[in-house]
C-alpha cells in the first residue's frame, strides 16, 4: 500500500512540475497588459536593482501612444525633493521592454509637459522621440506635411532623381514597434516579484568619453540634416584624442568646419546621409592621413549587441542609424546617434549621444531588442 502511494505522489509532482513547466512557457507567449500599478511596480524594482535613484518618488506623467492611437507604453518621471532626477519609458504590455528607454535629460518632460498643456496626446515614435497631437488622424496630418515639405525642399534643390523621391514616398509612413516576447515576459516576471526579494546587482557597463557636438551650433551649413556628420564629427574626435591620426575638429579648425567637410565628403543632402554613404564617406575621412589602415562597416543592428559591445570594449565609438521602423521622425527621414557605451547589469541597453540634443553630460539609455530592428550601425576599427 505505502509502494502504491509512494508512486500516486511521486507522478504527481512531475505532473505538478510538467504543469509549471508549460504554465512558464506559455507566459512568455502570452501578450499581457501592464496596468499603471504595476508599471510603478516594475520600475521601481528595476531601479533597486541598479542602485539608482533610491528613495525617490515615481509618477506617471501621461500614457505613450503608437501611431494608431493604442497605448504603447507610460512616461513616468522620478523626482526626490521636488527635482527631477531621471524619466523612463515603460511598456504597457509583456510583449516589449520592460523599461524601454530611461535616462536624466529633463528636457524629454518639459517637452511632454507642454505637449499636454496644449491638450495633445502624447505618442512615442522613436528612440528620444515623441510627438504631440490631438488624435492619430492629426499624427498622421503632421506627417504628411512633413513629407510634403521634404519633398519640396528635395525637388527643389536636386531635380530629376525619381529614385530618391519614390524613397521618400515609400519610406515616410509610421509602422509598428518592435516587440520580443519571450525576453521581455521573463524580465517582466522579475521585475514584478515582491519587492522584498529584490536585491542590487553588480554593474556591468562601459561608457566612452565622447566628446559632444551639437548638429545646430554656429556655422553649420545644413544644420536639419547634419546628423550624420555630426555623429562622425564626435567619433573622429574621440579617436583623435585617443592619439589615432585622423583630421579632427584641430585640423578644420572648427566644429562646424570638420562637420561642413564630412557633409560634403559623405555627399549628405537635405534628406539627411544613407547608411551606405555614411559608412563610405567616413571611411575616406578616417583614411585622409594613413591610408588602408581602418577598416569600416555597416551590419543591421538585429542580434548585434554583443558585437555592439565589443567594440565599445575596445574603444571604439558606433555609428547608429535610426530610422528604418519609426518613421518620420522629428526632424528629417532617419537620424544618426552615436553609440557611446552600453549597460547590460538588468537587460541589454545601449548609451546612445543625440546630436540633435543640447551638449550637456546627460544619459540616455535604449533596450537593444525595443530597438535593434529599427537600427543600422556603421562599426570603425583601426588595423593595427
Amino acid at each position: 500500500m505505502k509502494k502504491i502511494m509512494f508512486v500516486v505522489f511521486a507522478l504527481s509532482l512531475i505532473v505538478a512540475q510538467s504543469f509549471f513547466i508549460n504554465q512558464g512557457y506559455a507566459d512568455t507567449n502570452i501578450v499581457k497588459e501592464i496596468s499603471r500599478k504595476d508599471a510603478l511596480k516594475a520600475s521601481k524594482n528595476f531601479l533597486k536593482m541598479r542602485n539608482e535613484w533610491q528613495g525617490a518618488k515615481l509618477e506617471i506623467l501621461t500614457d505613450l501612444y503608437d501611431f494608431e492611437g493604442n497605448r504603447v507604453a507610460y512616461y513616468i518621471v522620478v523626482e526626490q525633493n521636488g527635482k527631477e532626477l531621471g524619466n523612463m519609458v515603460v511598456a504597457d504590455s509583456t510583449d516589449r521592454g520592460p523599461v524601454i528607454e530611461f535616462g536624466n535629460d529633463p528636457s524629454y518632460t518639459t517637452d511632454i509637459k507642454r505637449m499636454l498643456d496644449e491638450g495633445k496626446n502624447v505618442y512615442y515614435v522613436g528612440p528620444f522621440q515623441f510627438m504631440g497631437a490631438i488624435d492619430a488622424k492629426d499624427l498622421q496630418r503632421q506627417s504628411n506635411e512633413k513629407k510634403n515639405k521634404i519633398l519640396k525642399r528635395f525637388k527643389q534643390k536636386i531635380k530629376g532623381n525619381s529614385q530618391v523621391v519614390e524613397e521618400i514616398e515609400r519610406e515616410h509612413k509610421f509602422k509598428k514597434i518592435p516587440t520580443s516576447h519571450k525576453e521581455s515576459s521573463v524580465e517582466w516576471n522579475s521585475l514584478l516579484a515582491d519587492e522584498s526579494n529584490i536585491k542590487p546587482l553588480a554593474i556591468t557597463a562601459k561608457k566612452l568619453d565622447i566628446p559632444r557636438i551639437s548638429q545646430y551650433i554656429s556655422g553649420v551649413s545644413y544644420p536639419n540634416s547634419s546628423c550624420g556628420p555630426t555623429a562622425a564629427a564626435m567619433i573622429t574626435n574621440y579617436y583623435d584624442s585617443r592619439g589615432y591620426n585622423v583630421r579632427g575638429t584641430a585640423y578644420y579648425g572648427t566644429h562646424a568646419s570638420l562637420i561642413n567637410h564630412l557633409y560634403s565628403e559623405f555627399g549628405s543632402t537635405i534628406i539627411g546621409t544613407t547608411a551606405g554613404d555614411f559608412a563610405n564617406g567616413f571611411d575616406r575621412h578616417l583614411e585622409h592621413n594613413t591610408p588602408g589602415k581602418w577598416t569600416v562597416s555597416r551590419p543591421d543592428a538585429e542580434g548585434n549587441f554583443g558585437t555592439y559591445k565589443a567594440h565599445i570594449d575596445g574603444n571604439a565609438p558606433v555609428a547608429v542609424l535610426s530610422g528604418k521602423i519609426y518613421s518620420p521622425l522629428i526632424n528629417e527621414e532617419w537620424h544618426w546617434l552615436v553609440g557611446s557605451g552600453y549597460d547590460n547589469t538588468n537587460g541589454s541597453y545601449a548609451w546612445l549621444i543625440d546630436p540633435s540634443r543640447p551638449t550637456s553630460s546627460y544619459d540616455r539609455y535604449l533596450k537593444w531588442v525595443d530597438h535593434d530592428q529599427d537600427w543600422m550601425l556603421v562599426f570603425s576599427g583601426y588595423n593595427w
